[in-house]
């Protein structure tokens, strides 16, 4: 992207300072800007078949960007963290990206506009080339679609629906940045990355059209954003069942009865079965220690974790992570 008329030059482009240094990623080429509304430091790394962009960005007061888009791009886009982004794009009118969320969006060669509010923002860019998008097409409607709307409309932007981050993506994105792998490996192992994004996001997709389709029945809504609480961070310790009732305001006789009703399973097994997936994911992208796992899924400490680990799948966590060690 290429500075114009609404988007001021920087006002220092030099070395990045000291305390963002700790956030660059050995791998990718990395540039800091300062401008009148904010600062941004930006990331990337480029191959044949996609480029991963990363921007972490401190805004000052709202801004409207009008950005140069050289070439096409079909692009997988995460906002881990800040203000709604708005913009402008070709025959899409008005289009809001909202924080923690994943989108996959089309947008043709030229000039477009987007709005961002104060705050701090991080968000990772990943922009495919057609080979990745064949790769994984097939079976997939939405993106056969986008497929044919590039072909047939190339001139005009297309965006598909959004869906939650949840620990999945957060996990894989986290593995991504983290991994300690060098060319030509570490190009094997971000594609292999990226194409598990994909497939959340295709998951996700789905995920949300089953929402769509729950029976209409009493705390229809909390019980929606009490499992997507669930599923975005799960907890043991926070996702109780008494901690919830309360948090909603209902009793935990409703709560229990309501979720058991409209998912089908007991809240408490389902908060488990997110925990377990969860841990097992975590050890095998090898971002974390066992005791930070367990601290962050609400144990005690890691023998509670272990013992928990072994009755839902059967073998301890220090097993599973000594496996992943050899491969």
């Amino acid at each position: 992207m290429s500075a114009s008329q609404h988007n001021p030059l920087p006002i220092h482009d030099a070395v990045i300072p000291p305390h963002l240094r700790k956030y660059l990623v050995p791998w990718t080429e990395a540039s800091w800007q300062q401008y009148a509304f904010g600062h941004v430091l930006f990331q990337q790394y480029r191959t044949c078949h996609f480029t991963i962009k990363h921007y972490r960005a401190q805004i000052s007061r709202q801004v409207n960007l009008l950005y140069s888009q050289p070439r096409a791009m079909t692009a997988l886009h995460f906002l881990l963290s800040g203000n709604n982004i708005t913009g402008a794009l070709p025959d899409a009118g008005r289009v809001s990206i909202a924080e923690t969320t994943c989108n996959i969006l089309y947008i043709p060669a030229g000039y477009h506009e987007i709005t961002l509010q104060p705050g701090d923002y991080l968000s990772v860019h990943i922009e495919l080339s057609e080979d990745m998008i064949h790769l994984v097409a097939d079976g997939w409607p939405q993106l056969q679609e986008l497929q044919q709307h590039i072909s047939s409309t190339p001139g005009k932007a297309y965006v598909l629906e959004s869906v939650p981050l949840d620990y999945a993506m957060q996990c894989r994105i986290n593995s991504m940045f983290n991994t300690g792998k060098t060319a030509p490996a570490l190009t094997l192992e971000l594609k292999s990355r990226i194409i598990e994004l994909l497939l959340c996001y295709q998951q996700g997709t789905q995920i949300e059209r089953d929402r769509l389709s729950l029976p209409a029945i009493t705390y229809r809504n909390q019980l929606v954003c009490i499992m997507e609480s669930i599923q975005r961070q799960p907890n043991i310790h926070e996702h109780s069942l008494k901690r919830l009732a309360k948090s909603y305001y209902m009793s935990v006789n409703t709560l229990s009865a309501g979720f058991k009703n409209l998912f089908g399973h007991h809240l408490s097994d389902f908060v488990l079965q997110q925990c377990m997936q969860k841990a097992r994911l975590l050890i095998e992208t090898r971002t974390h220690t066992l005791n930070d796992i367990a601290f962050e899924l609400g144990y005690s400490d890691r023998t509670n974790f272990s013992r928990a680990f072994k009755r839902f799948h059967g073998v301890l966590p220090r097993e599973v992570q000594g496996v992943c060690r050899q491969k």
